[in-house]
Parts: structure tokens; sequence; C-alpha cells
């Protein structure tokens, strides 16, 4: 068990998207020869499925010509590849899904990402209004663990002062993702104060509350 546990560990990828953007594989925080490859690699996240090579060379190497621009891609994308098999298991489906014409991050059961609670939380807001305007005690336990989960994720706004100099595509989907979570998580909270009130559960309403504040001061 203990060996198993272990294994799990070194297989897993974290990736951070809200307060300073971070990735950690296998326990060890990746390190990245440019702000470029990460960003890429977060953008591959949030946006997820697959994404043509002409598409990401629009967005993040928009002053390259088409030849130069696949060059660059391709030595991004064996760097990326190299650092993230350094402690990957052999029996594992690769994270990067790497083909001819397109790139994938593969958002398996070994990643871990801050951005799905809060997806999670938004998504039963919109699916499910009916679920929340009625508490019951069935209920109470999943949604407030979905709503606790979301709030914990949330650790600051969308790649904050996190930007690249010469790729105005990238920072404004930056901005328009920041813009977009922060209404979210607004909804979020007002949502689950509104919860908790149902539940009677008071001072986990205003502890929610509370945050719910402070949101306000970081967009």
């Amino acid at each position: 068990m203990k060996d198993n546990r272990k294994i799990l560990r070194m297989s897993q990828l974290y990736i951070r998207v809200f307060g300073s953007p971070e990735i950690i594989h296998g326990e060890q925080v990746l390190s990245f020869s440019s702000r470029k490859e990460k960003a890429l690699l977060l953008y591959l996240a949030v946006e997820g499925g697959r994404h043509l090579r002409k598409e990401l060379l629009r967005i993040f190497w928009p002053d390259l010509d088409s030849k130069r621009g696949h060059t660059v891609l391709r030595g991004a994308i064996m760097r990326l590849r190299k650092g993230l098999d350094r402690t990957h298991m052999p029996e594992e489906q690769a994270h990067l899904i790497v083909e001819r014409s397109s790139l994938e991050l593969a958002l398996t059961s070994n990643v871990v990402f801050d951005l799905h609670p809060l997806a999670a939380a938004w998504q039963l807001i919109q699916d499910r209004p009916s679920m929340l305007a009625l508490w019951t005690r069935e209920a109470h336990q999943e949604v407030s663990k979905l709503f606790d989960q979301a709030l914990r994720s949330y650790q600051g706004i969308f790649l904050a002062d996190f930007s690249l100099r010469d790729a105005p595509l990238f920072d404004e989907w930056t901005r328009m993702q920041s813009q977009q979570w922060h209404v979210r998580m607004m909804h979020i909270c007002e949502r689950a104060v509104r919860w908790q009130e149902m539940a009677g559960d008071t001072e986990h309403a205003i502890r929610i509350a509370g945050q719910w504040l402070a949101l306000d001061h970081l967009q």
C-alpha cells in the first residue's frame, strides 16, 4: 500500500491558475526555459481539448513566419515533454498528447487542477438551480462540500501578475479569463452564503461572506 501511494504522488500533475501560477509534477515544481512554455501548458490545461499547432502559433508566436514558428513550437514541445517525463511512470499515458498538427494536455484522474472545483460549483448553479432553491438535509453535505472546495481553490485572481510581452492574444485571453472567473466566484460565494443560511449554519455563512467581501478587492 505504501509503494502504491508513492507511485500516485510521483505521477500526479498539480496545476494552479488562481493566484501565482504553478505546475508541480511528482512533488517537484516544474521549471521552464521560458515563460512562454509555461503559458502554453497553462493555456492547454484551461482550454482543454485538442489545439491545432497553427492556432497556437497565432496566439503565442504571432511575429514569426510559419516555418520559423513551427520550429520554435517543436522545440517548446520537446522541452515540455522532457520536463513532464522526468517523474512519469513507464506504464502511464503521457500527459502531453502530441500529434503532427495538434497538441493536447490530457486532464486524467492523475491531474489535480484548482480550476476544476470552481467549474463544478459554477456548473451546479447553472444546471441545478431548483436544487439550490430548497435546502434539504440529503443535499446539504454534497453541496456544501462542492462550494467549500471552490472557495479553497480560489487563492487569487487568474494567473496573477503573469503575462507575455510579445503575445497580445494570450494576454487578452488572460484578462478575459480573469474577469470571467472573478464574476463566477462572486456568484458562487453568494449562493454558498444563501445555502448555509438555509441550513441554519450562521457561522459558516458569515465566514463565506467574509471571503466574498475580500474578493471585491482582488479584481
